[in-house]
C-alpha cells in the first residue's frame, strides 16, 4: 500500500535499522524488528538503542527520537 513520501522514509528507516543492527553482530530477523516496535523503551538493549539513534539521525530527527522511528517508520 502506498503512503507517499512517508512510505519512502519508512522503507529507508526499516532497511537502515536492519543494517545498523547487523553491523553490531545482531541478526535482524523479522521477529527482532517486530520486537523493536513492541518493547518498552527501557527494554531495548544498548545496541538496539544505538541502531535506532543512528537511524533517527539519518532521517534528520536528532538523538533521542527513537520512539518516532519505532512508532512511525518501523510499523509495516
Amino acid at each position: 500500500k502506498s503512503r507517499g513520501t512517508h512510505g519512502f522514509r519508512g522503507e529507508f528507516a526499516y532497511k537502515r535499522t536492519k543494517q545498523y543492527l547487523e553491523e553490531q553482530g545482531i541478526k535482524a530477523t523479522s521477529y527482532r524488528m517486530k520486537n523493536l516496535i513492541e518493547k518498552h523503551g527501557n527494554g531495548l538493549t544498548k545496541k538496539e538503542r544505538l541502531a535506532l539513534n543512528k537511524t533517527s539521525n539519518d532521517l534528520g530527527h536528532g538523538k533521542g527520537r527513537i520512539r518516532d522511528i519505532r512508532e512511525s517508520y518501523l510499523k509495516r
